[in-house]
């Protein structure tokens, strides 16, 4: 019936039957659907809606939108709250299912019910960083995964131990040097006959020699 209503008020006035109801304009209203509705868009329409209108009973307002409380979470931690919970007759009524994660790849959502149902203990665990919701009936928590991260350092310095250590550029004082290393191989050349000559002499006799001299032990005499 409304919907033919509508139709032909629109149809016949051009305009908005809700609209016009809504702004008291019971009159035009009612000659507007005189043709639909004889019965009752009569003269006594204005009159009769006037005194029905405070009996209706209003519809009811939209749900409120969840209010999300935001809570951050560490990998390997979990925050645990308790919760209550009713239905739609009043009654308290706290599920196990009470609560979903629309990401449970970034944690996940549990409720413990009480043995009556009443109320519950929820949990919330970290699985992997990122945000996500969790939610249920009226309530929504947004819910942030963080890896651990470096902040802070403090070092001690009362306890630093220092010492000498040798790098590329600088050597060791118990390391020889290639000078030193270089000497000691040509005197052992020499050898046994190093008592002989000093270590330049040697070289100088080695190098000149025709055929090559080769060092050997001393014939005695």
């Amino acid at each position: 019936m409304w919907v033919l209503a509508v139709r032909d008020f629109h149809t016949r006035t051009g305009g908005d039957l809700l609209a016009a109801l809504q702004a008291g304009q019971f009159d035009q209203v009612s000659k507007g659907l005189q043709a639909t509705w004889t019965g009752g868009a009569n003269a006594g329409f204005a009159a009769r809606h006037r005194v029905a209108l405070p009996l209706v009973a209003p519809a009811p307002p939209p749900p409120p939108e969840p209010t999300a409380r935001t809570i951050t979470l560490r990998l390997g931690m979990q925050e645990s709250f308790p919760l209550a919970g009713v239905d739609q007759d009043g009654h308290p009524f706290t599920p196990p299912d009470a609560l979903i994660s629309d990401d449970p790849k970034v944690c996940l959502a549990s409720v413990v019910s009480a043995p009556d149902q009443a109320t519950g203990t929820a949990a919330i665990a970290a699985v992997n960083p990122g945000t996500t919701r969790v939610h249920g009936a009226d309530l929504a928590i947004d819910v942030t995964v963080e890896a651990p991260r470096l902040v802070h350092l403090t070092a001690d310095f009362s306890k630093a131990v220092a010492d000498r250590r040798a790098t590329g550029g600088q050597r060791s004082r118990n390391r020889p040097s290639d000078a030193a290393r270089s000497s000691r191989h040509d005197y052992d050349l020499l050898s046994p006959a190093r008592h002989l000559l000093p270590n330049h002499a040697a070289k100088s006799l080695i190098a000149n020699a025709d055929p090559p001299w080769v060092c050997s032990p001393p014939t005695p005499h």
